[in-house]
């Protein structure tokens, strides 16, 4: 800096000057956020939980917040179903959530996306606009474009054992996978990964599963073409042992049946599935879809009935063998139009037939009051076949402010095919009476809709009004009947369906069902094949109508971090279908007939929850869900001996309370997992006694990594326990503990893992349920507890970034 000129010097602003301090160097570790929320994304780091290692993509999404796994693999996020997983955006996988979630490695993932993805119009039907629920799985950058393989073999005591193989290629545009697994370990539970467990939701029996598969997907086109080929081989051999107490309701005394089954399967199932999509000013979408299945059945079962009194004894024993083929394909053109409207042509055909080579069934009778035996042996020729196919043309009105409507109109021929013999093993010339019958029936189905839909600012409100006409003609044939019978119907099955997506979303759905009878049921028909139970078809049944509505809302406030839900539900079916129950005092038969209950059915039920991290650091997290349900159920009442029957009712309501509470801290996670339900059961029944059974359970899990010699602990225990059921057997208190070492060697490429499942021997399976005419309750047989070592490899060839 200079002087101006003339100036020998310059003045400037005066500066406060800081004394600097030097500190020693330190490190800053932030705790991983586990969950997100992106507007109408939820994301999940996976970084961020502590799993063992060797765990594959289940574990994960089992210890997400706000998550549950049902029994029949549906994943739900506060509440809402996942339609389907996708990987890294592409339909990799798509409806084959199990094998992906059994066979991807949990390292590979680097989160799991949760949002509503606007389905393709090329994959929807008619014109209607939908968004599916998915869970984007995200690997990470080093493993895409990678080819990777893992599998695991393990042995235990009382023969349990395990193999899988699984292998995934992903490229620019194509990308391959295969696998393949057997096992006879068919509990999913896993030490550490939820502490909790529910004998209504395990396993029902022992199972042995082998099946292999094969998946390629390409996407050319910059992703606007998309192909996709599946094939799939499956073997299941199941061994099911159940324990059966039955109640039914009547006016003149409860009746008691005690049932001890066994159940022998063995199915063998082969799949292959083709889709080609494209995306343009003409979409289009082919799906095909080829299934084998061979189906063996071998089942026996000793009852015994009691009213008062011991009324009979039953022996049953029965072999089956079916061979099924189903074969689908589906077609959809949609042609953009220059003025902004919309052509779509959707064709559907299926095949299916259902021949058995080989039915017999043994049947011994015991009556008590009239102290003698009868025994029954015959064949049973049952084999069906079906086709059908369809046209639906809809066209689309696009309009401004996002509003779009539109008439669509459909044609649908249906053709059904269906034998039911019974021989009996000394005579197959003997078609034991009337029980046999054989029809050919023709379905003709016309449809005119009127679709109305708004999609503007994340909503999207949907409007069907259909109208269907149905017209029908069956042949029927039996011994005492040849006869040509023909029915219409015009039927309204209008629906309606409003989403409102964002960081709080609502959805609001409402739909009308008209459903006719089979119209086979509708046929002067009676099955006494089984003395000690008959069925007879009613000529006057009439249609059911059900209303059905659902509500839902989620709610995400920053400011004190907490994600709530809240999911109502409720259904009224008028004219139901209940059965007239007759019932024999002497010799203990029932006598069952089809009829329209004259009083509605209706339900009723609210789900809420809520997440929560409770300290500053987000180590300490809270998740809370509960449900009460109601359960209107109106049916009849057990006659007896021919008698008028009234009209039977019970109040069901059922109520439950799940909470977990989860710390987290480097490599140490721990829980505590608490539920509560009940069922309340009432009737103004003079005959009937209140219900009240409650299921509470208790229990926490724990999962440490030493450091240094990398070992990880994972353990959890849950003390399970049930009241107020009929039977003592189940009334028990079943402590369920598990434990799981691991170990990596060679960088995580080989892991040895070390697991006791059921180190008590309480584990038990069970299912429990009451309606108007009575209540069930079962106990299966479960998988013993063992002890398995395993050992689990990983191969990993890509760009390593």
């Amino acid at each position: 800096m200079k002087p101006q000129k003339g100036q020998d010097e310059y003045y400037v602003t005066t500066h406060r000057m800081k004394k600097i301090h030097y500190i020693n160097e330190v490190t800053v570790k932030a705790t991983r956020i586990q969950v997100a929320y992106r507007g109408d994304t939820i994301v999940y780091d996976a970084s961020a939980f502590n799993l063992p290692d060797g765990s594959m993509l289940d574990a994960l999404v089992r210890q997400l917040p706000g998550a549950k796994i049902n029994d029949r693999g549906e994943i739900y996020i506060h509440g809402e179903k996942i339609d389907y997983l996708t990987l890294n955006g592409n339909d990799f996988f798509k409806g084959k959530n199990q094998v992906i979630m059994e066979n991807l490695p949990y390292f590979t993932i680097k989160d799991l996306k949760v949002y509503h993805k606007e389905r393709p119009l090329s994959e929807q039907n008619g014109i209607e606009r939908r968004k599916d629920y998915v869970m984007d799985v995200r690997l990470k950058k080093k493993y895409v474009n990678s080819s990777l393989v893992n599998g695991e073999a393990g042995a235990g005591t009382k023969d349990r054992w395990k193999a899988r193989i699984f292998g995934l290629m992903m490229g620019d545009e194509t990308h391959i996978a295969t696998f393949a697994n057997t096992n006879n370990t068919n509990e999913d539970h896993k030490p550490g990964m939820d502490g909790s467990w529910d004998p209504a939701s395990s396993p029902k029996g022992v199972k042995t599963t082998k099946q292999a598969g094969f998946t390629l997907e390409k996407n050319t086109n910059g992703y606007r073409t998309r192909e996709n080929l599946d094939v799939l081989a499956k073997w299941d051999d199941d061994n099911i042992r159940e324990i059966d107490h039955k109640e039914s309701f009547s006016s003149e005394g409860n009746i008691l049946k005690n049932t001890t089954s066994t159940t022998q399967n063995k199915n063998i199932d082969l799949s292959l599935a083709q889709v080609y999509a494209h995306e343009g000013n003409i979409n289009f979408y082919t799906e095909f879809f080829l299934n084998y299945s061979n189906q063996k059945r071998y089942s026996e079962s000793i009852d015994s009935l009691f009213q008062n009194r011991f009324i009979n004894l039953q022996n049953y024993y029965s072999n089956n063998n079916h061979k099924m083929f189903d074969t689908r394909l589906h077609v959809n053109f949609g042609f953009r139009l220059p003025w902004r409207h919309y052509l779509s042509l959707d064709l559907n055909g299926t095949y299916n037939t259902n021949k058995p080579n080989n039915s017999s069934t043994n049947q011994s009778i015991y009556y008590a009051d009239l102290s003698k035996y009868k025994k029954l042996e015959y064949f049973n020729d049952n084999a069906n076949n079906h086709y059908s196919y369809s046209a639906e043309l809809g066209y689309n009105i696009h309009l401004p402010k996002g509003w779009s409507f539109g008439p669509s109109l459909s044609f649908t021929n249906r053709q059904d095919n269906k034998t039911q013999n019974y021989f009996a093993k000394d005579s197959l010339d003997d078609h034991l009476g009337t029980n046999s019958y054989n029809y050919h029936s023709t379905e003709h189905r016309w449809q005119a809709a009127l679709n109305v839909t708004k999609n503007i600012n994340n909503s999207i409100f949907s409007l069907k009004i259909p109208v269907d006409w149905v017209k029908e003609q069956m042949y029927y044939h039996q011994s005492l009947l040849d006869t040509i019978a023909n029915r219409s119907k015009v039927l309204f099955n209008p629906n309606l369906w409003y989403s409102r997506f964002g960081k709080n979303k609502q959805t609001i759905r409402y739909s009308m069902n008209v459903e006719q009878p089979s119209f086979d049921l509708l046929m002067p028909y009676k099955n006494s094949i089984n003395p000690l139970s008959l069925a007879i078809n009613n000529p006057n049944l009439r249609n059911r109508i059900t209303h059905d509505l659902q509500m839902s809302t989620n709610i995400r406030n920053d400011s004190i971090d907490l994600t709530w839900w809240v999911k109502a539900h409720a259904s009224c079916i008028l004219h139901e279908w209940g059965n007239h129950v007759n019932y024999d005092t002497t010799t203990g038969s029932y006598t069952y007939r089809m009829d329209n209950v004259s009083k509605p059915n209706w339900q009723a039920n609210l789900e809420m929850g809520l997440e929560k991290y409770l300290d500053l650091k987000k180590r300490i997290s809270l998740d809370i869900d509960g449900t009460i349900k109601y359960d209107h159920n109106v049916d009849f009442d057990i006659a007896y001996n021919n008698t008028t029957a009234n009209l039977s009712l019970v109040k069901t309501l059922v109520t439950g309370l799940n909470a977990k509470l989860n710390y987290r801290y480097e490599t140490f996670s721990a829980g505590l997992t608490g539920k509560v339900s009940g069922r309340f059961s009432r009737s103004d029944r003079t005959d009937f006694t209140s219900i009240n059974a409650y299921d509470y359970q208790y229990g926490g899990k724990l999962q440490y990594t030493i450091p240094i010699i990398k070992f990880t602990i994972a353990t959890d225990a849950t003390m399970y326990s049930r009241r107020g059921y009929g039977s003592s057997l189940m009334n028990t208190n079943d402590f369920l503990l598990n434990a799981q070492l691991t170990h990596p060697f060679t960088k995580g490429r080989i892991i040895a893992k070390l697991q006791t499942f059921d180190l008590l021997h309480q584990m038990k399976s069970t299912k429990y349920s009451v309606n108007a005419q009575g209540r069930t309750e079962i106990r299966y047989n479960n998988i013993p507890s063992y002890l398995m070592f395993s050992l689990s490899f990983n191969l990993i060839k890509g760009k390593q970034k």
